[in-house]
Order: structure tokens, then sequence, then C-alpha cells
């Protein structure tokens, strides 16, 4: 009988000392989570890339890291101390070119000239915002090791200027980008703090729809989008932002919606871009508009040459009997 006490306590020691370690891990992790969120150290992502192959990811991965290992070598917190509007003007100027480079990156040394203008939350900022952009590589995939690297760049942003709401609002479209847990505590948290600083900031709107996107808050994510097609302050933006609002309705099946959607945006910027009129080709390829869809992926390629539209301007050939060439 003492023996087996003897087992019981040794039993019961090992489960209270599993319990407290376990405790403790776990209390280490939210408190490093609630750093994070407040503009501290970045974890290491859980989330990953899903639909590219390995060599494709490899390559992904090499050009990312030489175009970080570049970006490292400007003096982003060297800017000149000019007044906060012509800062903003600045800033806006530079965001409006990130957003109509899409996959040019050539013009983003156009985007670093006006963040340099810019004082080092905001040049911090523009700086989160081309990496984001770098790690993009098609769909809902994007290469976690360049969402780390632009969440840790929107810390440095937050620390030159905790007040910054551009900085917390680009946080959030950073921390977006990837499924994973501990991110939207981050991105959610940044959003709550754009919030309370800027309640009316031209980019709030996009940034929910943004936070949205993981989530299944449908009616909030489309009415967040047509609300940010409204607010965003520069046309490349709310191009952006009407091509987000026609990639959801194509995602929820409502393509009449869609159409509707791409329609209007050509009557406002006539001229469209790239991925408006290729994703616009999309639309009009599933409701069977295959002509049309094949006149807009031809107008996607007149910008420049990209795997993605010319795979699907190849099968529109087929489909329509044209032939390659």
């Amino acid at each position: 009988t003492v023996r087996k006490g003897n087992r019981m306590d040794k039993t019961t020691i090992e489960i209270i000392l599993l319990s407290f370690i376990l405790l403790l891990v776990l209390s280490l992790q939210f408190f490093n989570l609630y750093r994070a969120m407040r503009g501290g150290p970045t974890p290491y992502p859980r989330g990953r890339t899903i639909h590219s192959s390995g060599a494709s990811l490899r390559r992904s991965n090499e050009y990312l890291t030489q175009q970080m290992k570049w970006l490292q070598t400007i003096p982003w917190d060297a800017g000149q101390r000019i007044d906060p509007e012509a800062a903003w003007a600045a800033y806006n100027q530079g965001i409006a070119v990130l957003s109509a480079a899409e996959g040019d990156h050539s013009r983003f040394k156009e985007a670093i000239g006006y963040f340099l203008e810019c004082p080092p939350a905001l040049a911090y900022s523009g700086k989160a915002g081309i990496i984001r952009r770098l790690t993009y590589i098609g769909g809902i995939d994007t290469l976690p090791v360049g969402i780390r690297e632009a969440g840790k760049v929107t810390s440095l942003a937050i620390k030159a200027d905790p007040s910054c709401a551009d900085a917390w609002i680009e946080r959030v479209f950073v921390f977006s980008n990837l499924y994973d847990w501990q991110y939207r505590q981050i991105a959610r948290y940044a959003l709550k703090k754009a919030r309370q600083i800027h309640p009316n900031h031209p980019r709030l709107a996009l940034a929910t729809s943004s936070y949205l996107k993981f989530s299944r808050k449908y009616a909030q994510r489309e009415t967040a989008l047509i609300q940010a097609i409204k607010d965003v302050p520069t046309d490349p933006e709310r191009m952006s932002a009407y091509d987000s609002l026609g990639m959801f309705y194509i995602q929820q099946e409502q393509l009449e919606k869609a159409i509707a959607t791409y329609q209007e945006m050509l009557v406002q910027f006539p001229a469209g871009s790239a991925w408006t009129f290729h994703n616009y080709s999309l639309v009009l390829r599933d409701a069977g508009r295959l002509q049309e869809a094949y006149e807009m992926s031809n107008q996607a390629l007149t910008f420049f040459e990209f795997q993605n539209a010319r795979k699907v301007n190849n099968d529109l050939k087929k489909r329509l009997g044209i032939p390659a060439g």
C-alpha cells in the first residue's frame, strides 16, 4: 500500500510539474504576443504558402531576399522634417505609385523617392508597404518571411511615432496578409489603435476590409470595401479597392455583381490596369462571356507580360478556336 501511494505521489508531482511548465510556456507566448501587438518583436508566422511549387517558392524567396537587402541600404530614418501636411501628401504620392505599379517593381524606386521626403514613421510605413507587395505570389499566397520582415518595419514606424495612424494602418495591411492566429491578433489591435488615433482616416475602411479578408463576416467586408472606394485618398488605391470588391463578389459566386463592379470601375478609370483587366477577364470567363473575356485579357497584356494573364489568354484562344501565336 505504501509503494502504491509513493507511485501515486510521484505521478501527481509529475503532473503538477508538467502543468506548471505548460502554464509557463503559454504565459510566455501570450506575453510575447502582448508585446508584439504593441509594436514589439514580431513572432515567427505559423502560416505557410500552399499554392506554389517548391521551385517557384525558392525563386520567389531568393528574389525577395535580394530586394530586402537592397532596401536595407536606404536611410529610411533620415527624412526631412517637412510640414505634416506636406509629409502626408508625399506619403500619399508614394502609396499611389505603389498601388499603380502592380507587378512592375521597377517603379518602386519612384515611390521610395516620395517616402524619403517623409519623417521616419511614414518612411518606414512606406518601406513596409513595399516589402508587403514584394511578398505577393498570387491568389491568397504571400511569402511568410517577407510578411514578418514587413511587420518588423512597421514596429520601427510605431517606435518613431506611436501616434502615427498610417503606421498602424500599414501594420493592419501587413498582418492581415497571412492566415495566422497571432498575426490576426496583432492586426486587430493595430486596427483598434488606428481608429482611436484617427477615426476618420481615409484608409480605415480599406484596412478594415483587409482585416476581414480571412473571416466569414462577408457582409461587413462588402460594406468596408464599398466604403473604401469612396474614402481612399488616391485614384490607384480606388481602382485597387474596386478590384478587391470585384474579386470578393467572385469568391461569393455573385458574378453579376462582380461584372457590374468592374464596369463601374472602367467608367471612372477607362485606362484600367494590368490586374484589373486580368481579373475582369476571369469574371467574364466564369460567366461564359468568352469573347469579352478574351478582349479584357488582351487589354491586361498590353501593360506588361505576366504569366497568369498569358495562361488565361491562351486558354480563351483555345476555347474560342483562335489560332495560337
